[in-house]
């Protein structure tokens, strides 16, 4: 695509202070050179500078290069009117998302380059520019061209590459053209992709053989000054007088006779030139010399106002430089001063080190002189003996009584802080006896409470098996899960459960290498599979209206007041359960049956069956597993888990290390032991998708819970699906969510 709405552009490398300094002295640059350029190019400029158009036209700029710099808009810069000597105008590499009409008042302009921008339309006021020659829009966003832009008479270069064009106009001047580049443009039919891929000139060749001219390659300037001019043209060709007399005014103004020399040649060249001109182009020209008067007396200011400026900044600049001088002399004077400092300080740890080193070496010869070395030690002995023994005068001095009194005073004390240990012993004692006995208190009432509340559940439990609302629920749950039409609806069901999960793994793992004829298919594949599900889900409900419509005839046709009628049925429909649920049953581990007979979940022996559950793996079940698996009490729940934990404490028969997957892992699709035939969308699936790619490992229960309906996807997991309204992998409206866990 020939689109660059999302191109990287190249970092510069300038910050925004050294941008501002490099624009001013590019301005300098400009304002000063007697070339005709005008470069405020790579300035990372986001508007044009107030008043660069008019000088332009001040200083007779033919060119003005405003690449590489961060524009949106030529607003800023002044009146485009005044570019009108400008040949050469450069847009490139800029942020430009609308080219201004103005553009037209351009009427000299002869290359316009505005490649790498962000345009999706170019104005039709481009029809206008009638000197235009080379038009250059490569790496930008246009759909198409104004039919106006291929009426232009003199273009021979138009390089429209990498944008999104769908059609292109005719071009009146094919015939001249030098260069027609459309290369990566995917929407355009015409010229073909094989034609745009040889070329410019092969493009050209099949545009004039399209309009049936021959290709004569571009006109000189004596062959295009022969041909004739527009309005425009002879309106430009009648300005040209005026305009050099107004420069040369601007030129000469260094003293007052010249002035008005100059002023009265330009009046009397400005009444010869329009000799020939109507009334109303006279008006418009004298109002046009008017404006060209004060655009020169501005100019002439503003240039003052930056002359000043730069005098200004170049002061600026030195008293910079010298603060940096004077900075860099402090600097350098400290820098002395420090290493002065230092060599000082190693100096004197030095001459440290020396007396400290002849200190050592007295105090080793010392030690080597075994005479001093006695000499010492017979002193200190001396020293010692002094201060051990007691002096006769010392004794005499002992003040006893007052002895006496300190050392009562010291037991006391300690006799008072022993009494108090011992209170706060006995305190603590009976705090903690008070503690242990409320304790046991609150232990008997908590027994007594739960006693009561045990009967009481109990009692509640028998209550509800007298019901008789609760018997008839009861029957109608064990009918449906020993129904063998149902239980074949919900085995086909998580077959094409299965199949949805298949294919979308498939489609999201293989989405970037595969065909889009694959995609197709597989699509197909997942909308039959979405709707036999659906029909799928349809019986399921109608299979359940018939048996609890056929469960109000057995109501209805009751005799009598029989007791204990739906406990009489449930009884009947346990004994006549189904060869294979009786041979399920029978392959139960006899503790894990004993476990659920003493919890009080008989009536899920036949779930726990079909599971294909081991006893090592129930005792590691938790309160939301049991859940997942279909017990749906919440007693029943409560009940299987305290006897679990009671056989794990007994530690019988089992291994007190738990298993390695989690209990989730470890359960199959209940639905998926149930008896049934195979699926004709799952046969054909293994049929042509196994040669095509590699079986995918199952997705983890937490991964992919929810099938979307319609689209059939599924890809999220439950908690994931909430929130969600349109499918993440096709972006289809979910009109259903189906949780993929079927329970018997």
């Amino acid at each position: 695509m020939g689109s660059n709405v999302s191109k990287k552009r190249r970092k510069s490398s300038l910050s925004d202070s050294e941008a501002r300094a490099k624009l001013q002295r590019k301005i300098c640059v400009a304002d000063e050179t007697p070339e005709p350029v005008y470069d405020l190019s790579a300035c990372l400029m986001r508007n044009v500078p107030s008043g660069t158009y008019a000088k332009c036209k001040v200083l007779r700029k033919q060119q003005l290069l405003l690449q590489d710099n961060l524009l949106t808009s030529l607003e800023g810069g002044g009146q485009l009117a005044d570019l009108i000597l400008l040949q050469v105008l450069r847009l490139d590499n800029n942020c430009l998302s609308v080219l201004s009409p103005g553009i037209a008042s351009l009427g000299r302009l002869q290359v316009l380059n505005l490649s790498n921008n962000s345009l999706k339309h170019l104005p039709p006021a481009l029809g206008q520019l009638q000197q235009l020659r080379q038009l250059i829009c490569h790496d930008n966003a246009l759909r198409g061209v104004p039919e106006a832009v291929g009426q232009l008479p003199r273009l021979t270069a138009l390089d429209l590459r990498k944008n999104q064009l769908e059609t292109l106009p005719a071009l009146q001047n094919i015939a001249r053209m030098s260069e027609l580049h459309l290369e990566d443009n995917e929407p355009l039919t015409s010229p073909p992709a094989e034609v745009v891929s040889q070329g410019s000139d092969a493009v050209i060749e099949f545009l004039c053989k399209e309009a049936g001219v021959e290709h004569t390659g571009p006109v000189d300037d004596d062959t295009a000054a022969s041909l004739p001019p527009t309005n425009s043209q002879s309106y430009m060709d009648g300005m040209d007088g005026l305009e050099v007399s107004v420069m040369s005014y601007t030129d000469g103004m260094d003293g007052l006779e010249v002035s008005v020399m100059v002023r009265w040649t330009n009046s009397q060249s400005y009444t010869d030139g329009m000799d020939g001109l109507e009334e109303n182009k006279r008006l418009e020209l004298l109002a046009l010399e008017r404006e060209l008067n004060e655009s020169i007396s501005r100019e002439g200011r503003r240039i003052g106002q930056q002359e000043e400026f730069k005098k200004q900044l170049l002061g600026e600049l030195v008293e910079e430089q010298a603060r940096l001088d004077a900075d860099v002399a402090r600097a350098a004077e400290q820098r002395t001063r420090d290493q002065r400092r230092i060599l000082e300080s190693v100096a004197q740890l030095e001459s440290e080190a020396d007396r400290s080193t002849a200190e050592v070496a007295a105090a080793a010869a010392r030690l080597r002189d075994p005479a001093a070395v006695l000499a010492r030690l017979e002193m200190d002995r001396k020293e010692l003996e002094q201060l051990v023994t007691v002096r006769q005068e010392e004794c005499d001095a002992l003040r006893k009584h007052d002895v006496m009194d300190s050392m009562e005073k010291m037991m006391r004390e300690k006799m008072a802080m022993e009494n108090q240990l011992h209170e706060y012993q006995q305190g603590r004692d009976r705090t903690i006896q008070e503690a242990i006995s409320q304790d046991q208190r609150m232990n008997e009432q908590l027994g007594q409470l739960l006693e009561v509340k045990g009967s009481e559940q109990e009692a509640r439990i028998q209550q509800l098996l007298k019901d008789e609302t609760f018997q008839r629920q009861a029957f109608f749950n064990l009918y449906l899960q020993q129904d063998s039409s149902r239980l074949q609806i919900l085995h086909q069901i998580s077959e094409a459960e299965d199949a949805l999960m298949r294919l979308t793994m498939v489609e999201a793992n293989q989405r970037d290498a595969t065909k889009e004829s694959e995609l197709s298919r597989l699509s197909e594949k997942r909308h039959q599979l979405t709707t036999l599900l659906v029909q799928l889900l349809e019986q399921q409900a109608a299979r359940e209206r018939e048996l609890q419509k056929r469960l109000a005839e057995l109501d209805e046709q009751r005799l009598g007041e029989v007791e204990h009628y739906w406990l009489v049925q449930y009884q009947r429909l346990l004994d006549s359960k189904p060869e294979r649920i009786r041979r399920l049953e029978d392959k139960l581990e006899p503790p894990l049956k004993k476990l659920l007979q003493s919890a009080g979940a008989e009536e899920y022996l036949t779930m726990f069956a079909n599971s294909g559950l081991t006893l090592k793996q129930v005792l590691y079940m938790d309160d939301t597993d049991l859940l997942e698996l279909g017990v749906t009490d919440l007693s029943t729940r409560a009940a299987i888990l305290r006897q679990t934990e009671l056989v794990r404490e007994e530690g019988a028969d089992m291994s007190p290390r738990p298993p390695s997957a989690p209990a989730g892992d470890l359960q199959p699709a209940p639905a998926a032991a149930a008896g049934g035939t195979e699926m004709e969308p799952e046969d054909k699936l293994a049929e042509e998708g196994e040669a095509e790619r590699p079986e995918p490992s199952a997705p983890e229960p937490e991964e992919t819970e929810v099938i979307f309906l319609n689209c059939g996807h599924l890809c999220v997991c439950r908690q994931c699906a909430g929130p969600l309204s349109s499918c993440p992998m096709c972006r289809q409206v979910v009109m259903q969510k189906l949780v993929i866990t079927t329970v018997l």
